[in-house]
């Protein structure tokens, strides 16, 4: 919590270098505390005397222990950041504080909602503890294999949203944030690509026995995919002060989320969970466009952008059905989607052919 204002204010004056390097401080030493916990120090204490009077723990303790230690040095580099600030209390500034991030507080717990009732209501619905505790697994285990595209959307609203607030205002504004929009997705759909062409690489990431569940990540895949776009969209309620239309979204989507998984998880398992995900942020997504061009309205090019997914489209599907698994077939999906991404700048007007050739020329 009191890491938090500083980091935003990192955010703020758009210093993602030293705001990247304290997240990934955090991370790593959390990862070697779990490590000193759980494999070096149980080997220290059963090769040495002092094993006699330490006793470690086989809980997980010793997990929410690194995650205290990394975030209280986390807290102590952040120190600088801290006192930089001259504090005063301004009932005014709380007023209006408190007004346009209560509903996006609300908005936080139906995204958090979106993310893990689906794992709750798994094992609730499911009859058997070891039926459910089966499904939860593979569920699990094939949601990770949509996470490159999850650390992307989260990378790119660390980066993004910043630069929204500190560009608001500008005359091109619209034009601008229009344009990130289709850059972003057509990002995105290079990531899915590249999970989906090459599944049959990516999927041993995890174990062969989850394997049977594979059949969710495209559906998983196109629901980062909607819920990215969301994120872009809905900056329009963040920056006009309509935090409360991004509440009621959220919480629409949540209301989706529950139903569906309540409904169907008795029937279909765990797929019924990847759909309720997918149509949850599909609604979301769909809403926010509609609510958003009434009170922020940003030409997206709808037409373009949909051409950009139908292209994409056709490469998956020639890349899918009609090239094999083979080390040839590999190279020439690598080389479709190199040419998608080229095809996406030169469609922006980002880069051309004569500055490819000029460039080729002068190297």
């Amino acid at each position: 919590a009191f890491c938090a204002i500083p980091f935003a204010r990192l955010r703020k004056e758009e210093r993602s270098v030293k705001f990247s390097a304290l997240k990934i401080i955090n991370v790593l030493v959390t990862i070697v505390c779990v490590v000193m916990f759980y494999v070096v120090l149980p080997r220290i204490i059963e090769k040495y005397p002092i094993g006699m009077f330490m006793k470690l723990r086989s809980d997980v303790t010793y997990v929410l222990l690194s995650n205290l230690i990394a975030s209280f040095i986390t807290l102590l580099l952040l120190v600088p950041e801290i006192f930089k600030t001259n504090y005063k209390f301004n009932w005014n500034i709380l007023k209006e504080v408190l007004l346009y991030s209560l509903p996006l507080l609300i908005a936080g717990l139906g995204g958090t909602v979106n993310e893990t009732m689906d794992r709750v209501l798994l094992k609730q619905f499911i009859p058997g503890k070891s039926e459910a505790l089966y499904a939860l697994g593979i569920y699990g285990a094939n949601y990770k294999i949509a996470t490159l595209l999850v650390i992307f959307i989260q990378m790119f609203r660390f980066a993004a949203e910043p630069f929204y607030f500190n560009y608001y205002g500008n005359k091109d504004q619209k034009m601008v944030f229009g344009q990130i929009m289709r850059l972003f997705i057509m990002v995105v759909i290079v990531l899915m690509m590249i999970i989906m062409l090459y599944l049959h690489y990516i999927k041993y990431f995890i174990a062969s026995k989850f394997h049977e569940g594979l059949i969710i990540v495209p559906i998983v895949i196109m629901s980062y995919f909607f819920y990215g776009i969301f994120l872009n969209l809905s900056i329009w309620y963040k920056l006009t002060k309509r935090t409360l239309f991004g509440a009621v979204i959220t919480l629409i989507g949540a209301a989706i989320t529950i139903l569906i998984n309540v409904i169907y998880i008795p029937v279909y398992s765990y797929m019924a969970s990847a759909a309720a995900h997918f149509i949850a942020y599909f609604v979301m997504m769909v809403v926010t466009f509609i609510i958003g061009q009434r009170y922020f309205a940003i030409d997206y090019k709808v037409k373009r952008t949909m051409e950009y997914i139908l292209v994409s489209i056709a490469i998956f599907a020639f890349g899918y059905y009609v090239l094999d698994k083979s080390v040839v077939a590999d190279i020439i999906k690598g080389m479709l989607i190199v040419s998608y991404g080229i095809y996406g700048l030169m469609r922006e007007k980002l880069i051309s052919v004569k500055r490819i050739l000029y460039a080729g020329k002068n190297s």
